[in-house]
């Protein structure tokens, strides 16, 4: 039978996209493969419409003509069913038994040992070689064997392929000390310091000359290594930091007034590929027809279809995140609300609400939603959407491939809109808001070193929407039944306070694609009832934190040191759950401290906090 090494299609966005390294069961550890070794990378969208996703907006954004689906394995025959390509990374695989070295190329197979201690046995008795847990990056995203062979010799050393490669784990602590490499030829050095690592110097790799040499094994078919020459850093091959998915994600919106179906949309695809070849003048009756087949509105068929195909009206025009978070907001907060099947929202007089009518201007319920979800890169070492300039490898080599790989979530959320005059209230209530704000934005430049003009998401208004609905989050896990990683945020909060583009809400949505997506729990919760008692539940929780006063007063925790009062175990959220990678937060900001109440946001009776 053979191995097989399930994935989900979700997964392959992230966190197991392109370049990253999938440690399958039974010490198997591969790489996914760029975009050019996929099954029909190459074909024209026509050729595989199963697998197509069509998110204009999201198109736009990043450039593409359209999205695919990952292949995925059904019972039922496909053409488009298939295997994702893997390369084998780390080469370097050792035997557990007598702990020889051996190197296995990027398409080799899993390998039993074959040394001479273990050729004694019979070969099915013999060890499985298992991967080495140490690769090097550098900051540019290139990834690379560590070299053993130069670390023991302390240099290159000249015929390499007789120099044999000996892993000695001694002791029980699992201390890189008690790791001994040895030679053949009878040298011999442990990993003690292999970690060691200056930003502006180096680190022991750069002592031994050994540099990056700009490799992308994801591309199984680079032959050749452009040399990079930057500082590789050592680093465990499972750790967080040795890949980051680059993602972008968009609400489905209605297009013109007219709610397009997922179905619909294909068929409008499949209608502008045979038209594009097609006079203009036979364009409506070709519409027609297909339209009564398939027993469509023929006015929004071709109000559709010529919007694709008119050149006039083809091309969107690229916006910025600010603005592109805008246009989902203005469905999401408008007044129009548009009936349709991809979004249906439900909107509550916020006088239902009791007293978080004064905290907030609308609440809503949206029934049903679709996400887009597409990976269009990634980095190592940092994110890179964190402002430090982290550089992003492409998932793709040949850029004749105009597609990128997506998947649809649908699912439910809560939508809510702060009132822009409770926040106004808030900052002019109290300087010490500004003064907290300003202490986390000098705290995070300093962690990024970098100016602190870049830094334009540390605003007081931008953590308090984002703490609360990391508060909501946690809370809503215990209320609705949800997993922690089942629920995801959308902030929609501008970077001018005033104006007719000024955004102050965030969704609160389901992000599973499984049976989690749309049970109806999460928008019960929306309800006035039981959101009333939710948030007051969720300002309560993070009134107090199990490490207070340690964090309360913390000056700088967290990753980039970028939160103030919020810890593990008060604020944060599953890394999927977050669109800030668990940073700009701080509880004070709701509910204020035991030394600043005046900070709070939610200045409520007292009894709501017992």
């Amino acid at each position: 039978m053979a191995n097989k090494k399930p994935i989900r299609r979700s997964q392959l966005i992230t966190p197991f996209g392109v370049g990253a390294i999938v440690d399958f069961r039974g010490a198997d550890s591969l790489m996914t493969a760029g975009l050019d070794a996929w099954k029909f990378a190459f074909e024209d969208k026509s050729v595989c419409d199963e697998l197509v996703i069509i998110e204009e907006r999201l198109q736009a954004q990043l450039n593409v003509t359209h999205f695919r689906y990952p292949p995925a394995y059904s019972d039922k025959p496909s053409p488009f069913q298939g295997k994702i390509p893997f390369v084998r990374f780390p080469s370097w695989h050792y035997c557990p038994d007598c702990g020889w070295m051996q190197e296995l190329g990027i398409n080799g197979s899993k390998t039993r040992c074959a040394c001479d201690p273990c050729s004694e046995r019979p070969p099915l008795r013999r060890a499985w070689l298992l991967p080495v847990r140490l690769v090097t990056v550098c900051r540019m995203g290139h990834i690379t064997d560590f070299p053993f062979r130069d670390w023991v010799h302390k240099g290159s050393v000249s015929n390499p392929l007789e120099h044999k490669i000996q892993w000695r784990a001694r002791g029980s602590s699992g201390a890189l000390a008690g790791v001994t490499l040895s030679c053949s030829c009878g040298k011999a050095r442990t990993l003690e310091q292999a970690f060691n690592f200056n930003s502006e110097t180096g680190g022991p790799l750069h002592r031994l000359e050994y540099d990056c040499p700009g490799a992308r094994p994801w591309f199984v078919d680079e032959g050749t290594r452009n040399s990079c020459g930057e500082f590789l850093r050592v680093v465990q091959r499972g750790a967080s930091n040795v890949y980051f998915a680059a993602t972008k994600s968009s609400i489905y919106l209605p297009a013109h007034g007219v709610d397009e179906s997922e179905i619909f949309a294909r068929v409008v695809e499949q209608i502008v590929v045979q038209l594009r070849t097609r006079p203009k003048e036979k364009w409506q009756p070709f519409i027609d027809v297909n339209a009564a087949m398939k027993n469509l509105d023929p006015a929004k068929l071709s109000s559709a279809v010529n919007r694709r195909l008119e050149p006039t009206n083809q091309t969107r025009k690229f916006l910025t995140e600010e603005e592109f978070r805008f246009e989902e907001f203005s469905v999401l907060a408008g007044n129009d609300l548009i009936p349709g099947n991809e979004l249906i929202m439900e909107e509550i007089p916020i006088q239902k609400y009791g007293d978080l009518a004064q905290f907030f201007s609308k609440v809503r319920l949206v029934k049903k939603l679709r996400e887009t979800r597409a990976l269009y890169g990634f980095s190592r070492l940092a994110p890179s959407d964190d402002g430090v300039g982290a550089p992003l490898q492409s998932i793709k080599k040949d850029q004749a491939i105009d597609w990128l790989p997506a998947v649809i979530v649908r699912g439910e959320g809560i939508f809510i809109e702060f009132d822009q005059n409770a926040i106004d209230t808030w900052l002019s209530s109290s300087s010490k808001v500004e003064k907290r704000a300003e202490r986390l934005y000098q705290v995070f430049s300093d962690s990024l070193r970098m100016p602190i003009a870049a830094l334009q998401r540390v605003h007081p208004r931008h953590m308090l929407i984002h703490t609360f609905a990391h508060a909501l989050i946690r809370e809503l896990v215990y209320e609705c039944g949800y997993g922690s990683a089942s629920l995801r945020e959308r902030l929609y909060c501008s970077t001018e306070s005033s104006g007719e583009s000024v955004m102050n809400g965030v969704l609160i949505y389901t992000a599973s694609g499984d049976s989690e997506g749309t049970m109806g729990g999460l928008v019960r919760q929306g309800k006035p009832i039981q959101f009333l008692n939710v948030v007051n539940a969720a300002l309560r929780r993070v009134r107090w934190c199990a490490v207070d006063p340690v964090c309360e007063e913390s000056r700088g925790q967290g990753t980039n040191n970028a939160n103030l009062a919020a810890c593990h175990s008060c604020s944060l959220l599953p890394e999927t759950s977050c669109e800030e990678g668990n940073r700009i937060l701080d509880r004070a900001m709701l509910v204020g401290n035991s030394h600043e109440p005046d900070l709070a946001f939610f200045k409520m009776n007292a009894a709501y906090y017992i």
